[in-house]
Formats: structure tokens, C-alpha cells, sequence
């Protein structure tokens, strides 16, 4: 796998009597890898209302059975996703902080020479309530 890449994280959020939300990124980062886990960096840009830019710092750990993703900078919390194991963070905004909690029931990490491709199934919660069923779908692509 290349350092350049190209992330492609897809995602979709289910709540009761809801179609969903998907939710779609597409850009540049940055890949190594170390004692059989991969490395990916890239960042995120937001608009704010006063027309600032919020960038948030975004680091992905994929392993053969994990996947934790790092958000720091204008918004910041961590989410491990392994099967069957119960996560908590603290979502921070620029506005305050909500706890959440999630719980991975499939974790499934394909890779090839030039793409690792990631499959995520778990469940939301934010302030101890259940919010949503999710699927995210990860793609790295060598460029």
C-alpha cells in the first residue's frame, strides 16, 4: 500500500421509524502501517456559521478484528469498534459534550496490495439512550 491515499468512509444511521441517514466522505490521507495494524490520517473540514472552517484531525487503526477511529481538533472523540464489545466516549462539540456508546456486531477487514476495505454493523447510543442501528463502510485505496 502506497502513503497517499484515497478514504472513502460511507455510513448510514437508522433510528426507529426512520429511513435513515447516510452520511458520505470522500478525500486524501495519509497511510503506514506497524506490527499488523494500519495507519490512515486525513482531515475534515466544516463550515462554520460565521463562516470559519472547523477542521478536525481524523486517525484511523485498522487491525484484523478492529477498528478505532481518533477525531481531535474542533470536534474530538474516540470510537473502538470490535465485535461484540461496548465502547464509551465523550463526543466534544464546540457547543458541549455528549456521552456516548457503542457496540460493534460485525467487524469485517478485507485488504489486498492496493485497498483495504473495512465493513462495520453496530449500535448507537448518545446520553444513555439508544439512537440508532449503523453500518459504516470503510474503503483505502492507494493512489
Amino acid at each position: 500500500m502506497t502513503e497517499d491515499v484515497l478514504v472513502t468512509i460511507k455510513g448510514l444511521h437508522m433510528a426507529a421509524a426512520d429511513t435513515g441517514e447516510n452520511v458520505e466522505l470522500v478525500t486524501i490521507g495519509k497511510h503506514s502501517s506497524a506490527d499488523g495494524l494500519h495507519m490512515i490520517e486525513y482531515e475534515e473540514h466544516f463550515q462554520q456559521d460565521d463562516e470559519r472552517d472547523l477542521v478536525v484531525k481524523n486517525r484511523l487503526l485498522i487491525g484484523n478484528d478492529r477498528v478505532e477511529l481518533q477525531k481531535d481538533g474542533g470536534l474530538s472523540m474516540q470510537m473502538v469498534f470490535r465485535k461484540d464489545f461496548r465502547s464509551l466516549s465523550k463526543y466534544r462539540l464546540p457547543y458541549g459534550t455528549i456521552d456516548i456508546a457503542m457496540e460493534a456486531t460485525e467487524v469485517q477487514v478485507a485488504e489486498t496490495e492496493d485497498q483495504i476495505s473495512v465493513q462495520l454493523q453496530y449500535y448507537l447510543e448518545m446520553n444513555g439512550a439508544h439512537t440508532s442501528d449503523c453500518t459504516m463502510s470503510i474503503s483505502i485505496q492507494a493512489r
